[in-house]
């Protein structure tokens, strides 16, 4: 690779997809290679995002999460921090986006294993077949770009969200709280507080993470 790569970010890959118009692999001057899909979807500041959110909530490798499941698969740093956390448990990932998964393998090294399961469906479809009390954990982390899809906030959704999950299951949800989305989280977490026993939230920068038990 050119010596010029180092010093100054470098254009791996890009493309479009009906789910995301304008996503960029680009290597930076540190030799990190960063998803940018509207807005980050890996990368050191990714990473840092999601850190503060498991500590913030007291996730850590001393919990008895066995069976995971992830809505949205991007650059699979949640991925990827799971595994180190939970090397015993299974992980199921969904993810609509048939070329962020092509990315995710190519460029960013997830693949499926005994560890984890990669499907291609669409995450409404995909919770709403799931069997009743199946997973520890789930990880809600959907973006469209820059946008959450709609049906992330809806009712229903959470309502099936909480019937997969095991009596003592938790579900971690990363959502916006800029513009537009301010009002929209306030109104989210509303609905999520109608649905669980208890929600707890931890924002920082532009996301809101909300964190709700049976």
């Amino acid at each position: 690779m050119p010596f010029f790569s180092y010093l100054f970010p470098c254009m791996l890959y890009r493309t479009a997809t009906p789910y995301n118009i304008d996503i960029r692999i680009v290597r930076g001057f540190d030799g990190v290679k960063v998803l940018v899909a509207g807005s980050p979807q890996s990368g050191p500041y990714i990473r840092s995002l999601w850190q503060r959110a498991f500590q913030a909530f007291g996730i850590n490798g001393n919990l008895p999460m066995r069976k995971i499941l992830v809505l949205g698969l991007g650059g699979g740093t949640v991925i990827r921090m799971l595994l180190t956390l939970f090397p015993s448990s299974h992980i199921d990932v969904v993810e609509i986006d048939e070329t962020m998964i092509h990315i995710a393998r190519k460029y960013f090294g997830i693949s499926e294993s005994g560890n984890v399961s990669i499907i291609h469906q669409d995450a409404k479809n995909f919770v709403a077949k799931a069997k009743i009390g199946t997973y520890d954990l789930v990880i809600v982390d959907i973006f469209s770009g820059r946008f959450i899809p709609e049906f992330v906030a809806e009712k229903s959704f959470g309502a099936r969200l909480r019937i997969i999950l095991k009596t003592h299951g938790v579900l971690l949800i990363n959502y916006l709280r800029e513009r537009e989305y301010k009002t929209r989280s306030d109104e989210y977490a509303a609905v999520l507080r109608l649905i669980f026993l208890q929600v707890s939230e931890f924002s920082f920068a532009n996301n809101r993470f909300f964190f709700c038990r049976k």
